[in-house]
């Protein structure tokens, strides 16, 4: 059995990109908000993050104690980047331990199985970074404006997918190094390859969609079925 974890849920951002004035982790998907059916997903874990924007705070609560996870849920306030969010989560963890697992969840990805984040925490047998991804399907390419430059080997591509699973203490070491080093990018995956840590992919079901546009709204829709009720999340 893998081991339990820790997991952190990054919900404050305002989903811009989805093109919706409600940002998309309040958006219903079938009857229930996306940000329940996320955290409903992850609540086999010992312990339950909630990473909150400053403005959102009380929506967040409403949502989750409607669900009944309420009691479940710790929150703490996020920043204006991805980074500056995962920073405040590792400060409200400075208690737990350097070699705790821990799951870094988009709260947009609602429908990720257990069974996958399992495999992504016994993947710290070995690593101390474990990626879920899926492999690419289409033909990708570069391109100078309207010029195609170079049509990219598609064996060799991937995307990755929630969730990012970490030894706590490595994530502290990545985040650690972005804030000395002043890095301009989002992700962590960046920095720990600049620090030579090898990271090892887990291959996630195609139906592990992180909502970003309202094109995956309607997919996840299909996905999850018609049910109205926790009936119809994935099984674990």
């Amino acid at each position: 059995m893998p081991e339990r974890p820790t997991a952190v849920v990054l919900a404050a951002g305002v989903g811009a990109r989805v093109g919706d004035a409600t940002p998309k982790q309040f958006l219903p998907l079938n009857g229930i908000p996306v940000l329940a059916r996320t955290v409903r997903s992850l609540a086999w874990c010992d312990r339950i993050l909630v990473v909150h924007h400053p403005a959102h705070l009380d929506r967040t609560r409403t949502v989750l104690e409607e669900a009944g996870l309420g009691a479940r849920v710790e929150l703490t306030e996020g920043g204006p980047t991805r980074r500056s969010s995962i920073a405040a989560a590792l400060a409200a963890l400075e208690d737990a331990a350097a070699d705790a697992p821990l799951v870094l969840q988009n709260a947009a990805s609602p429908n990720t199985p257990r069974r996958l984040v399992e495999a992504c925490i016994a993947g710290l047998d070995t690593h101390e970074v474990a990626q879920a991804f899926m492999p690419a399907v289409h033909t990708i390419f570069t391109h100078d404006g309207d010029e195609l430059t170079e049509v990219l080997q598609r064996d060799r591509l991937g995307y990755s997918a929630d969730p990012t699973v970490y030894r706590l203490g490595c994530l502290r070491r990545i985040v650690a190094s972005q804030t000395q080093d002043d890095a301009a990018g989002e992700m962590t995956l960046d920095t720990a390859r600049a620090l030579g840590i090898p990271v090892v992919l887990v291959r996630s079901p195609g139906t592990n969609i992180k909502l970003t546009t309202h094109a995956d709204l309607a997919v996840l829709q299909a996905v999850l079925g018609s049910g109205d009720g926790w009936a119809d999340r994935p099984a674990d």
